[in-house]
């Protein structure tokens, strides 16, 4: 099993504040002009869609007579960039940065799109949870991100920490259900709906190659994976000083500069494709706290026993409770 975690609960500061806000006011007093990045939107994005869900339900009718080494190795490689590029839009129509917040429905409708070819259902519930994790990054309560203890426990070994890498979208996806459940929306339910008539259609007419290539890829690619490796690497604490971390390697073209996190969260109503100009405009605010790859990030998390699932700062910030209602 290899060697045990030293660790033994998580990282606890009571009432301590979300520090994305407090960074928040103190960069926007220096530089007022970062205002003028929230205002904006992204269409590209919105062809993008389009593109990385056609490409991958041709990827996945093209593959339904070939040899299941072929399937597996190209929904790895081929579908795993594709699948990052989807679940990234999915992200950035959870702040309405494709359309503005003036349609939110066009936002909904884009990331249900872009769901399509995934093979679980996520992006209506996905924007619930992710606001929650956004205004209570940290919140022992709100924050689905944070493990339970049940998996700090049960993912305690080095052999432990690569078996919660490779299960990561499924510990991500049943986390909340425990965790903080919700009563299903209209919306999620039509989603729902939606991926299990795709995936009945495609395994049905295009047999089970075509299937795992989409569902199968996807479960792999979001776990232990070189892109897969940024839900490790963005906010495990591998310095005390900072519960979040950014990327700014190649690796942003597969996920719309989603390695920009510190700016992110900072900025979470600025688009993805804007977030470098953050940098440019307050470089002295994120010089420290980055990673020079999500993949020797996970590395290190996984062969580190001073890291582990316990290495998450923990919180209940005040009032928490009283705005979940609204928030969700």
């Amino acid at each position: 099993m290899g060697q045990m975690v030293s660790l033994s609960d998580f990282d606890w500061q009571l009432d301590s504040a979300e520090p994305h806000s407090v960074r928040r006011k103190e960069i926007l007093k220096k530089h007022p002009e970062i205002k003028s990045l929230m205002a904006r939107t992204d269409y590209k994005m919105v062809i993008m869609t389009y593109v990385c869900v056609i490409a991958q339900l041709m990827t996945s009718y093209m593959v339904r007579d070939a040899r299941w080494l072929h399937v597996v190795l190209l929904a790895y490689t081929f579908g795993g960039c594709m699948t990052h590029l989807l679940w990234s839009i999915v992200h950035e129509a959870s702040h309405s940065t494709l359309f503005g917040h003036s349609r939110p429905m066009a936002n909904v409708l884009t990331a249900m799109v872009a769901n399509t070819p995934v093979g679980f259902p996520m992006a209506v519930t996905f924007k619930r949870y992710h606001m929650l994790h956004h205004r209570y990054q940290g919140d022992g309560r709100y924050d689905v991100d944070l493990p339970t203890y049940f998996e700090a426990k049960l993912f305690s070994t080095t052999l432990g920490k690569i078996a919660f890498c490779i299960l990561q979208p499924v510990c991500y996806y049943v986390r909340p259900l425990f965790m903080l459940p919700m009563v299903p929306t209209l919306l999620e339910v039509v989603n729902v709906a939606q991926i299990l008539a795709v995936n009945w259609a495609v395994a049905h007419y295009w047999g089970a190659k075509a299937f795992f290539y989409l569902l199968g890829g996807s479960l792999m690619t979001l776990g232990f994976h070189p892109l897969g490796a940024h839900f490790i690497a963005d906010h495990y604490l591998y310095e005390k000083e900072s519960e979040t971390y950014s990327y700014y390697g190649w690796l942003n073209w597969f996920v719309f500069n989603g390695g920009y996190h510190n700016e992110h969260h900072d900025f979470p109503s600025v688009p993805g494709a804007y977030l470098p100009d953050v940098k440019k405009m307050a470089p002295e605010f994120y010089t420290k706290f980055t990673h020079e790859s999500w993949w020797t990030a996970m590395i290190r998390f996984i062969k580190d026993k001073d890291m582990g699932m316990y290495a998450r700062r923990v919180r209940e910030i005040p009032n928490a409770r009283a705005s979940n209602t609204k928030d969700s």
